[in-house]
């Protein structure tokens, strides 16, 4: 098992993300949540193998089968963070305005500004 501890909010995302995955597509990999506690997440450990073509091509083909998944609208329906980063999650239609608006700006926001710029 992983022990996580870390802002309450953000492991709160981050068990809801992991739940949505797992019910999503049964072709990714992803850990169970064991137990969720303010400020502690416990998750499933997965064993790793060094990748190689078919671990490759399994994960390529679990993100396709994720990505079929059509809704209305590009989001979720909550905030939540990618590590330290915040990501915003209002829903666009647009897919790539999605991806600039709501990923990539606040990776850039981020930033020191000489390296957003160069």
């Amino acid at each position: 098992m992983v022990i996580k501890h870390d802002d309450a909010a953000r492991l709160r995302g981050e068990a809801e993300g992991l739940r949505a995955l797992l019910s999503a597509n049964a072709k990714l990999i992803v850990p169970e949540v064991l137990g969720l506690f303010e400020g502690w997440l416990v998750i499933e450990s997965l064993d790793t193998v060094p990748a190689g073509p078919q671990s490759e091509a399994a994960l390529g083909e679990g993100l396709r089968g994720l990505h079929e998944v059509i809704g209305d609208a590009h989001g979720w329906h909550q905030d939540n963070a990618c590590g330290l980063t915040p990501q915003p999650n209002a829903p666009l239609n647009d897919g790539r305005a999605f991806q600039r608006e709501r990923r990539l700006l606040p990776l850039c926001e981020g930033m020191p500004p000489a390296r957003a710029l160069g």
